[in-house]
């Protein structure tokens, strides 16, 4: 024949088709995006098969490519995809009638099956490769993110050690000691100081409650132990001045 084509919907109406393969008897030419109104390719989209062996051009006026090419016949059938769903059309067509028999009619629908075949692997690729780029995209721009999240947790981090380590400076320069007291579950931690002032070693020792007593001047320990229960109850704070007992069981005032 003189033309044969392969095209798909340029959009979900199938007012328009784009070819994805145009043959004119002796060459593939460029692919063309047309509107379908007023052409045999709108009544095959509409229907499923459409056949003219002749005298196509009468039945299609509207259709000024078919009178400037001199077609005389037309032959198409929609190409559907595994879901069912109308992809495009291929056809063929002549300057000459075209014969209706059975055997042209077979061979359009396996050629057809085919092309829907590779159309649709197609179409599968395009979206794959489309949503792959996305995820990179996506991944890209997560990527960034987690980076300026994680240097601006080190920047935190940097931050908060260098206020821990001048904490510890200040500690040491004006002889001050922390501690931090958990009464539910009986953790208490001392920093560095506390353990300088009381002589004790935080390799040697596990710091608690009662070895806290204990570092305590046996005649300060009720006060300390009466104010530690009121402040746990009345949830206030307190302070006082206290004996205690250093580890070479020397006394000092905390």
């Amino acid at each position: 024949v003189r033309y044969a084509f392969v095209a798909e919907l340029a959009d979900p109406t199938g007012k328009r088709v784009r070819t994805l393969s145009l043959w004119n008897g002796k060459e593939h030419v460029e692919n063309i995006t047309y509107d379908t109104k007023g052409t045999p390719c709108e009544e095959t989209l509409a229907g499923d098969y459409c056949f003219y062996p002749s005298n196509v051009q009468q039945s299609f006026p509207e259709d000024v490519w078919l009178k400037e090419a001199g077609i005389e016949s037309y032959m198409a059938i929609r190409l559907f995809d595994s879901n069912g769903k109308v992809m495009g059309h291929m056809g063929i067509m002549d300057v000459k009638p075209i014969e209706a028999s059975e055997t042209n009619t077979a061979f359009l629908k396996i050629f057809a099956a085919r092309a829907a075949d590779e159309i649709g692997k197609n179409l599968i690729d395009k979206e794959l490769k489309e949503v792959q780029q996305e995820l990179e995209v996506r991944i890209e721009e997560r990527t960034k993110e987690l980076s300026l999240k994680v240097a601006e947790l080190n920047k935190t981090r940097e931050a908060l050690q260098k206020s821990e380590e001048r904490l510890l400076m200040a500690q040491e320069v004006g002889r001050v000691g922390t501690w931090d007291w958990n009464p539910n579950t009986g953790e208490l931690i001392w920093s560095d100081e506390i353990y300088r002032i009381l002589g004790l070693s935080p390799d040697k020792v596990t710091p608690t409650y009662e070895l806290f007593l204990d570092t305590v001047h046996p005649g300060d320990r009720e006060l300390i132990n009466s104010a530690v229960t009121a402040a746990l109850h009345e949830k206030q704070q307190y302070r006082l001045d206290f004996r205690i007992v250093k580890a070479d069981r020397t006394e000092g005032i905390a």
